[in-house]
């Protein structure tokens, strides 16, 4: 209530009942239909199709729109295959390209290491060049056996042996 005693006074009391303009009134019906109108079940399906080919009825579906349709799609995953398959050729044979490069740049490092140790050897050198020479061999025998312990733990992850026999 105001001040000469209307509805609406910040100071009224909290026991004080409200006024009657203040009551809340329930929301019109309209109002309410409508927002009942504005939310709408909608249902979408999909489905996730693993294989390069679309399924049968797909494919049906397709030729009842163009005669030829299957066939296109056929012939384009087939072109698909083969040069997915030339690509995994060509790659493999660029790997194992550079491994054999690899090895034999590899070689030639040891070889040349151990003919500095052998030059240091006839020079009196014996420290210096069986260091250098049992140095090199020792790099080639760990790079050998960790070569090896890879190999034995990925044929134990694929359930086969060391030897390869499985087991």
């Amino acid at each position: 209530m105001t001040a000469n005693g209307e509805p609406g006074d910040p100071r009224r009391g909290l026991d004080s009942p409200p006024a009657e303009d203040e009551t809340s009134s329930p929301p019109d019906r309209s109002v309410r239909d409508e927002t009942r109108l504005a939310f709408r079940e909608e249902t979408h399906y999909e489905s996730l199709i693993v294989s390069p080919l679309p399924p049968p009825d797909v494919l049906r579906a397709y030729k009842n729109v163009q005669n030829d349709i299957p066939e296109r799609i056929l012939h384009l995953v087939e072109k698909q295959a083969e040069h997915r398959q030339q690509i995994e050729t060509r790659t493999l044979d660029n790997g194992n390209r550079l491994e054999t490069i690899g090895m034999i740049f590899g070689f030639l490092v040891v070889l040349s290491v151990v003919g500095v140790g052998i030059y240091l050897l006839a020079m009196g050198r014996p420290w210096s060049g069986s260091i250098t020479i049992f140095g090199i061999l020792a790099g080639v025998a760990k790079l050998y056996l960790s070569q090896q312990k890879r190999r034995d733990a990925l044929l134990a992850a694929r359930g086969q042996g060391p030897s390869g026999h499985g087991g």
